[in-house]
């Protein structure tokens, strides 16, 4: 099946001939293709969409007008959006982060829930994702995230390509007489890891067994098993807590995410730790009520009818510190700062280890901590504050320290085992006061 082939096969299947869509337009071989073929299909109306980033500098501005040209040429619609990635990033926030959702926000009211968002990934972009999510310990439906149609906070993505190779798309345009396509110079960069799983890690796999073939029949068959166990999760009855004591962890993973679904347009994600937690609280529970918090703005309670969302969760601050950028960092009748050594009030913790940005926020229900020496062993926040003699009112704001979403340090009380010190580690010392 050719690429025209393809895309007219995928607007029949999901019935989107006639509609009114948007497609994102890089200028790459990959998009140029696609709005190609889908310029010469049956459409309400077809818009180009491409963003400027403000990353890439003269050759970011060469790659607009030449993709301005392309579409005069053709006479289809171009939507130039500057997203000035560096001015709109949000603390702690990478520039890819940064860069996909800043994207999603303008395709959320390009798309405003009624013109299909098409994309032009394919076979190779998710044979690279594959790898990249191997290296996170991802499950299987994570694996193979790109599908042909999803529905992502009210867009329906749409990528007709994903069942094509990189050189089946280039060899489509090149037959249409097109060969000068604009080409990201900084895709050769191996520093991102994207890029050296395109120029090292794939290039090393084929010459090993001599193709790819395996992957792609490894991604189909993980498709499918992420299918039958999600369809498996969509259709149980969970109303007691022993149904959700008898789930297997793969069916666990996919019903708790159903409830997500269920409560949020903006899904927040499960992560390992907090899967965990739920598993061990699931499997000890006897009949006393507990609360697992997910983040700062969302918990869940743990009853005898089973498992609930709680989505006005009670009032707690919550603080982001960056610090590398800044030494001092001040909160309501506290002072935290990196410090040059050991003293009262100080911890140390191995640089390497700790990241860059600290989470601090106030207590919630069901906090533990895995002390320094505990060997795994957690213990309850509350009942460290009982055993320190803290007042009720303060302990309320108290600052409790995380790395991501794992509690590493409850100032001037106790400090888990994360980031441990040895005589071979860089340290980093932070400091704690309480303002009076």
């Amino acid at each position: 099946m050719n690429l025209q082939e393809a895309v007219h096969n995928f607007l029949q299947k999901y019935a989107l001939l006639g509609h009114d869509v948007l497609c994102g337009f890089s200028g790459g071989a990959d998009s140029t293709s696609l709005l190609l073929a889908l310029s010469r299909e049956q459409l309400g109306s077809l818009t180009a969409v491409h963003f400027h980033h403000g990353i890439r500098g003269a050759e970011a501005d060469a790659d607009a007008e030449w993709s301005r040209a392309f579409c005069e040429k053709r006479g289809i619609r171009l939507e130039l959006i500057y997203l000035n990635v560096p001015e709109n990033m949000l603390p702690g926030e990478a520039t890819e982060e940064a860069a996909r959702r800043l994207r999603l926000e303008n395709w959320e009211r390009l798309s405003n829930g009624t013109r299909p968002v098409f994309l032009a990934h394919h076979s190779d972009d998710a044979m690279e994702e594959l790898f990249l999510r191997l290296a996170r310990g991802s499950n299987v439906s994570a694996l193979v995230p790109m599908k042909p149609y999803r529905c992502l906070r009210g867009i329906a993505l749409c990528r007709p390509l994903l069942g094509l190779r990189r050189r089946e798309i280039e060899a489509f345009l090149l037959e249409n007489g097109i060969d000068d396509w604009r080409i990201d110079s900084t895709n050769s960069d191996s520093h991102y890891r994207r890029n050296a799983v395109r120029n090292e890690l794939l290039p090393l796999f084929r010459r090993i067994f001599g193709n790819d073939a395996g992957l792609l029949r490894s991604m189909e068959n993980l498709s499918c098993d992420a299918e039958c166990i999600e369809e498996c999760a969509v259709h149980l009855e969970l109303n007691d807590i022993g149904k959700w004591q008898a789930l297997h962890q793969a069916v666990l993973f996919r019903a708790v995410r159903g409830l997500l679904e269920s409560n949020f347009q903006e899904v927040p994600p499960l992560t390992y730790n907090f899967m965990q937690r739920l598993k061990t609280e699931l499997a000890k529970f006897k009949g006393k009520p507990v609360t697992l918090p997910l983040n700062e703005n969302v918990y869940f309670r743990l009853e005898r009818g089973g498992l609930r969302v709680v989505k006005n969760a009670p009032e707690w601050s919550v603080q982001r510190w960056n610090w590398r950028d800044a030494r001092d960092f001040y909160l309501p009748g506290w002072h935290f700062s990196v410090v040059d050594g050991p003293g009262e009030g100080t911890e140390a913790f191995d640089e390497a280890l700790l990241p860059e940005e600290l989470v601090i926020r106030t207590r919630l229900p069901g906090d533990r901590i895995e002390p320094f020496g505990s060997k795994g062993k957690t213990k309850k926040l509350q009942d460290i504050f009982t055993e320190a003699k803290i007042l009720q009112e303060q302990r309320n704001t108290w600052p409790v320290v995380l790395a991501d979403d794992v509690i590493i340090w409850l100032p001037k009380l106790r400090r888990a085992q994360f980031a441990p010190i040895t005589d071979n580690t860089k340290n980093i010392y932070i400091n704690a006061e309480a303002l009076s």
